[in-house]
Order: structure tokens, then sequence, then C-alpha cells
């Protein structure tokens, strides 16, 4: 069991936690004279010839591939006209395939520029944060006007992303629609070699003609699933940036930092143990019901004042639950005294409750989603005062 203080409230916490030291020596001055030029002791010094890239004067730059590069399509060869019914079918479904490739390159070009356009939002939106974050560090006043300026900014930078996954959405559309035109493309060249009254030149411009389909038709594939890939990733990341931001917002009003929101830092400890296999640990033996006195509390939080600042150890110690079980859920118990007046029993009975609800607030303020916590409410001949207990199950 560990009594946290936090600003002079102390709030009860029984974590189960483990940590691990190690230490290690040696061997820093070899290392650090490698690293300086000078010769280590004991050893040589091996001189390496600069490359021929670092001996010329400009220095060579990366080519970026851009999706406009990656999606071109192969020009399309002349096309001469045998003076045929086919042959006039397959001009036709040439310049149709013509348009459908500028089409394709231009679906392109558009995003590039939504992905362009999101990097710089993104990094406008992590530099507000993390000038908000630095100064909750060094501490603050709570509700700082110029910290609440940034956050409605960072705000207002998610929005603008908000608008580029409408931008995504439509030209997923867009591509789907190509796709189809594309696959009736493929079908009509093809019905189109079974038809009679052709000559060879006929049958070999389509055949030339088919294998340029195919192509597109691919390509419009890859640049599908890499516009609904991205679609989902920015839907994704603004919905998890507007957790950790509700966060930000209830660390701004008390004027201390906190950290990423509940509901991500489970998220990704759930990531993590997925991605090892390994199982996650069981938070601690909490199973039951929440009328169940034997259980042991993650949290006691003893009202003996109005104004107690909870939120921070509260904060701590649900989130070393989550690290340990990222589906845990959490009762959250209003616990009063039984004994007294049966006017004191109800008055603090509905201190209790209230609190509790106080309590419940502040966890989905800090990004626990609601449906993983419950609320309930019981006696105790054991409290002396207004008591909110969480139990983890």
């Amino acid at each position: 069991m560990a009594r946290l203080r936090h600003n002079g409230t102390i709030v009860t916490a029984l974590i189960a936690a483990s940590m691990a030291l190690a230490g290690c020596s040696g061997g820093y001055n070899g290392i650090l004279g490698s690293l300086s030029g000078e010769k280590p002791e004991g050893g040589t010094r091996t001189e390496i010839a600069p490359s021929k890239a670092e001996m010329q004067a400009t220095p060579v730059s990366a080519t970026v591939m851009t999706n406009a590069d990656a999606f071109t399509t192969v020009p399309l060869p002349g096309f001469t006209e045998s003076g045929t019914e086919v042959g006039r079918k397959a001009a036709q479904l040439h310049d149709e395939l013509g348009q459908l490739n500028g089409k394709v390159q231009s679906e392109a070009s558009d995003l590039d520029g939504i992905l362009a356009a999101n990097t710089a939002i993104a990094q406008n939106y992590h530099g507000i944060v993390a000038a908000i974050n630095a100064r909750l560090q060094v501490g603050t006043t709570p509700g700082n006007p110029i910290l609440v300026s940034q956050w409605n900014e960072a705000q207002a930078q998610l929005d603008q992303i908000s608008q580029q996954i409408g931008k995504l959405n439509k030209l997923s559309n867009d591509v789907a629609a190509s796709s189809t035109v594309g696959a009736y493309l493929l079908d009509s060249v093809r019905a189109t070699l079974g038809l009679s009254g052709a000559v060879e030149e006929d049958h070999r411009q389509l055949s030339v003609l088919e294998d340029r389909t195919n192509q597109t038709v691919v390509l419009i594939q890859r640049l599908l699933t890499q516009t609904t890939d991205e679609m989902q990733r920015s839907t994704d990341y603004v919905s998890a940036e507007r957790r950790d931001l509700q966060s930000l917002s209830l660390a701004i009003s008390k004027g201390e930092a906190f950290g990423s929101s509940l509901a991500n830092r489970a998220y990704f400890r759930a990531q993590e143990v997925s991605a090892t296999g390994a199982a996650p640990m069981a938070a601690a033996p909490l199973a039951g019901a929440a009328q169940d006195d034997s259980r042991r509390p993650l949290v006691v939080i003893r009202f003996e004042r109005d104004d107690v600042d909870y939120e921070q150890a509260v904060y701590q110690a649900v989130s070393k639950a989550l690290e340990r079980k990222p589906d845990a859920r959490f009762d959250v118990v209003a616990v009063s005294p039984s004994n007294g007046s049966p006017a004191d029993i109800a008055l603090t009975s509905t201190s209790a409750k209230r609190n509790a609800e106080g309590v419940m607030r502040s966890l989905v303020r800090l990004g626990l989603p609601a449906e993983r916590i419950t609320l309930s409410a019981r006696s105790s001949a054991q409290a002396q005062t207004s008591e909110v207990h969480i139990y983890v199950r």
C-alpha cells in the first residue's frame, strides 16, 4: 500500500508494481577516446577515406518519390485504324483508356496534396502541444489564458485535419469510380478481341491495349488501397489526439502536467501485448461486486475538505493499472459512514455520491471511456468521512 501525497492531499493508492534496476561500468574511457578522435588506450586508430559523394562540392540530395511519380501510367503507343469495325471500336477504347490514365494521374497528385497538407498541419499541431506541455512541466497558474489560447489553436489544427479527411473520403470515391471504369474497359477490350471481322493488326493493337489496361487497373487498386488506408490512419490519429487534448484541457485547468489520455495508454499497451504475444498481467485480484468489503481498492480518496486535489494521483494509479491490464474496467464506489444519526447518515451519503460522480467525470476527462466505469454506493462502519473507492475488475 502506498500513500500518495499530492499538493498537500493524501490519496491512498494500492498499486502492485515492480521495477528492475541494472548498472553497468567499465569501457567508457576507450569509447570516449574514440568519439573524441583521440587514440584509445591500447588500441590503434584507423583513417577512413572520404567517399566520392563526401568529396563533391555539392552534396547529393535524396529524390523524394511522390504518388504522382509512383502512379504514372505507361504511355500508350500510337494507334492506327485499320478501317474495320473492330478497328474503330479499338480506337474508341484507346481514347477512353488515355482519358482514364490522365484521371488516375490527377487523383494521385490530389493525394500528394492532401498528404503534404496533413504533414504541415500535424507539425504545427505538435509544436503547439509541445509548447503547452513544456509550460505545464515547469508549473504554471491554473487556467493560464496563454495555454488556453494555445489549446484552442491546437484544436483548430485538428479540425483542419478533419477537413482533409473529408477530402480523402471524396478522393476515395473518385478512385473507386475510376476502378469501375478500368474494369469496364478491360472487359470491353477482351470482348472486342472476340468479335469477328478483325484483321491481324486489330488483334495486335487490342492485345497491347489489354496489357496497358491491366496495368492501369493494378495502379488504380494500389491508389485506392493507399487512399483508404490514409483515410483510416488519419481518422484514428485525430480520434487519439482529441482524447489527449481532452486530458490536456484538464491539465491546463489544474496548471500541472498529467500525460496522454488514459484511453490511448490502454490502446497502445494493448498493441504492445498483441505484438509481443505476451498475456497482460492481471491488475490485482479485485474481482467481486461493488458491495464486497473484502476487495482491496486501487485508490481511496478521503474527502475531509471541499477542495481535495486527487486527479494527479488517480491518473497515475489508473495508468499503472491499464499498463498491466489494458482491458481493465473500474468501479467507482461512494462510501459513506454508517454510524451517526439518520440525518448525518443521509447527509454524508449524499455527499459521497456527489464526490463519486465528480471522480467519474474526472476519469472521463482524463480519457477513460465512460463505458469502462461503473458507479455505485455503499456505507461502511470503518469510514469516518465521505470517501470514494476505485476498484479494478
